[in-house]
Formats: structure tokens, sequence, C-alpha cells
């Protein structure tokens, strides 16, 4: 935050972090002593960010807490990324005002068109009752990805009457008659189908195997593919522990340009090491840093 704050003032960039509403009474207190402090932060309701399965919920809640931000429209684009990520940020910025008065943009890394998996045993496993079809929307890499202000409104359509049908399974959800892709338990595969459906020149949920119109099907896929998808690769990074530590004392000096980066975080505990290596990297304490850099994968 102290990063951001440093190098967003000049400019017309904010940023927030958003976190899952499941906090325990001693994570609320410092939450509350951070938000005193740098006024970014901002719950997601029904989102756990310790269960994968609200992962959908919390990419729409967030569109939804966005979407009814008055501040926040006065932006073009949102960007969303995750937490083990660096973004390129200046990168972006200059990609996105290319592209600021071509109509509504999806901007990222894209993963391709993939089909579902039905193997039970498969990480990827999706049943036929949560969706149907036999591909998935094109869509961008989850770890970090921008779109334009008018598409928000269609991400949040979706987010369900009752967010919490998601640990009962996407399945049992019931969604605004507006949404034009039901979620899924994959936020990526969501946001692409939301975006798709959003900019469809047919009302109507989105149907992906089209199956009554092949040449419509096909039309609205191009259509899709080269006006609204943007893709910008590597503008988005991940570190582990052994790159970050390397960059943290190149020339055996801590190097101020890491305050940005942002490791791959697996628990709480790799969490609060990384705010106090930031802090030892500002205050260029070396031994720090090395004690750090020292305790193991994070």
């Amino acid at each position: 935050a102290t990063f951001l704050q440093r190098m967003l003032s000049s400019s017309k960039v904010s940023y927030n972090f958003f976190l899952g509403g499941n906090l325990t009474d001693s994570e609320q207190r410092l939450l509350e002593q951070e938000q005193k402090t740098y006024n970014d932060l901002i719950l997601v309701p029904n989102a756990n960010d310790s269960d994968h399965s609200s992962a959908t919920i919390k990419a729409l809640g967030i569109a939804d807490e966005l979407y009814n931000d008055d501040h926040v429209k006065e932006h073009n684009f949102v960007l969303m990324t995750t937490s083990e990520t660096y973004v390129d940020l200046g990168r972006v910025i200059s990609e996105l005002r290319k592209h600021g008065d071509e109509g509504p943009k999806y901007v990222g890394t894209s993963t391709g068109i993939k089909r579902p998996s039905r193997r039970r045993s498969d990480s990827f496993y999706i049943p036929q009752d949560e969706y149907r079809f036999e591909t998935y929307p094109a869509h961008h890499d989850k770890n970090g990805f921008a779109i334009s202000w008018g598409l928000m409104k269609s991400m949040a359509d979706c987010l369900p009457g009752d967010p919490t049908c998601a640990y009962r399974g996407f399945a049992s959800c019931h969604v605004h008659s507006a949404c034009t892709f039901r979620p899924i338990r994959f936020p990526d595969v969501t946001l692409g189908g939301i975006v798709m459906g959003a900019t469809s020149s047919k009302e109507g949920p989105l149907d992906i195997d089209c199956i009554r119109d092949e040449q419509e099907c096909e039309d609205r896929l191009n259509n899709y593919l080269m006006r609204t998808m943007v893709k910008l690769d590597n503008f988005v990074h991940t570190f582990d522990q052994k790159e970050i530590c390397q960059l943290a004392t190149r020339n055996g000096n801590p190097d101020p340009e890491m305050l940005p980066l942002v490791a791959g975080i697996k628990s709480a505990s790799s969490m609060r090491r990384l705010h106090v290596l930031a802090l030892a990297l500002e205050e260029k304490d070396t031994a720090m840093i090395k004690h750090i850099c020292g305790l193991g994968d994070l």
C-alpha cells in the first residue's frame, strides 16, 4: 500500500484490496487498524479466502462492490489481479489507452478455448448439472485482467441472490434475469462467459454450443475474439521465494524496487512474512531481509 500510494499520487489510478468477509475477531481488529491508516480495504460478504469454492463469488462480489461505489465510476477500466502477482502497471495503462474509445474491452493473457473435464478425479472437474456445454467460452488467465467499466454491471448482475449457494454447488444458485452466463466454480471461465454474453448481439443467456445455428455461434465467437478480447501477454508476473530473495539483495544491498513484488502466498504466516520483508526493503534493513529469506519456502 505504501508503494502504491507513492506511485499513484499524481495518477488517475486508484486501488483497493479485497478480502473475504470470514474474519476472526483478531483479524477484524487488525483490519480496522490498517483501514485507519490506508483506507483501501474492502470486505466482500460471503466470500471465504481459504475456500476455493467461493473464488467466483468473490470476483462477482468485487464487481458488485465497485459498481455501487460512486468514486470508482470515475474510471474507464477495472484491473483485477490475485494477491500473488506483480503487475507491470505502466504497460497495462498504455495498452488500455489505445482502446479507451473502442467499446467494451476485456484485456489479458488468453488461455484459449478449452473443454470442461467430466472426470471426478480431475482437479478441474465440473459436473454436467453445473455446466452443460461441451466447451468453455474464451477467457483470460485468472492472475490478471482488465475490463471496461461498462462490463462491471454485467458481472454484478451475475452475483447470485444468495451467494452462499456456492458452498452447496453452483447448480443450486439463482441469478438475476439480466445475467447472460450462469456462474460456475471457475472465476476465469465465468468472467469470460459473462463478457461474451454481455457483448453479444443476441439477447438472453449465452448458448456456448449453439446447436441450433452453428453459423450464428461462429459469428458471435469471432466478434467476441476480434472486437472485445484484447491479448496482452506477460504483464502479470509471479515470483517464488528464491527469486524474490535474490532480487531483494541484489549486489548484496536491499533493492527498493522490490517493494511492489509479491511472492506466491500460501498461508497467513507467509503474508505476514512478506509484510515484514516489504518494510525491511523500505528501511534498507539488510539483516532483516536475509533473516526473512532464510526462513524456508513461503
